[in-house]
């Protein structure tokens, strides 16, 4: 799909206005960790529909990968995200590690 920040921020966007999307699909694309953030935020303040998220493959590192998983603390509805194939560093996988316990 070749998405890009762009495309991560329109895509934010339109999460930001909780359409009924369950499902988003990123995988193997180039959201930037700026992407991931803006979808991270759209994630944690407006949606409340989506139930699973995919970025796999999107160069992410711990900024972007730290963002999605602190989204989830606000997020009740999101049951699985993925994440593999990223650059997870130690504080992500800390974050990661609070949200599982």
């Amino acid at each position: 799909n070749r998405i890009t920040l762009g495309g991560a921020s329109k895509i934010a966007d339109l999460l930001k206005q909780n359409t009924n999307l369950q499902t988003l699909d990123l995988s193997f694309n180039l959201i930037s960790d700026e992407g991931a953030v803006n979808i991270a935020q759209a994630l944690a303040l407006y949606n409340t529909n989506l139930i699973k998220l995919s970025v796999v493959k999107n160069e992410l590192t711990g900024k972007g990968l730290c963002s999605l998983a602190q989204c989830l603390f606000n997020n009740q509805t999101l049951q699985e995200m993925y994440v593999t194939g990223n650059q997870a560093d130690e504080a992500a996988c800390i974050v990661s590690r609070s949200i599982i316990s």
